[in-house]
């Protein structure tokens, strides 16, 4: 359901402080185990949307276990480490589980798909070619003439222009951020000097 569909479905919307007295009315207790399956459209239109819901659940009802399943993003932020486990399927069909090593703070959607829930490319069609053929330019290092690494560069510099820099950056993306701007900056410094060389013999 859309949000303007769940707006209008309401009579009013609903607030942390509303979630957490309806679930009292429930029964729900500290140290309770809860089992949630539920849409948030189900719910109406909550103001703050999923992270609300774990709010009033984590932050008002002490040692409650929760056992939720989800497909989104907005569910694991925040959570810390241990409390999201990972079911995945291997080519035989045994289901092993893991859990999460590192608190999902600070996280955008895109680092929780990419890196918890196995997608690779978390954005439109447009800007996922735009990332993988930046990586494969720089993967694949300068060219052999002058020419064709200078087409190269310009055309790394547009694609770095074009892809959403979230995407490799911040979070558990800090490191790979750190190492291609590392690779980027020699790169170009390598051009620059053979640039020179070549000004200084020709």
């Amino acid at each position: 359901m859309a949000e303007s569909d769940a707006i209008a479905a309401s009579a009013q919307p609903i607030t942390e402080q509303a979630l957490r007295a309806s679930l009292r009315a429930l029964g729900l207790r500290a140290g309770m185990t809860v089992l949630v399956h539920s849409s948030l459209s189900s719910l109406g239109w909550v103001c703050g949307g999923s992270t609300a819901v774990i709010r009033a659940l984590l932050e008002h009802f002490p040692k409650l276990q929760i056992f939720a399943t989800t497909h989104s993003p907005f569910v694991v932020a925040g959570l810390k480490a241990g409390q999201v486990h990972l079911l995945e399927r291997d080519e035989n069909g045994r289901v092993t589980a893991t859990t999460n090593s590192e608190d999902v703070i600070g996280w955008t959607a895109d680092e929780i798909l990419r890196t918890m829930m196995g997608v690779d490319d978390p954005t439109d069609d447009s800007t996922a070619a735009a990332a993988r053929e930046l990586r494969e330019l720089r993967d694949e290092g300068p060219r052999s003439t002058e020419e064709a690494e200078e087409r190269r560069q310009h055309r790394m510099r547009e694609l770095r222009q074009q892809v959403d820099r979230d995407l490799l950056a911040g979070g558990p993306w800090k490191k790979q951020r750190e190492l291609f701007e590392q690779q980027f900056a020699d790169a170009l410094k390598e051009y620059q000097g053979s640039e020179s060389l070549n000004q200084e013999n020709g």
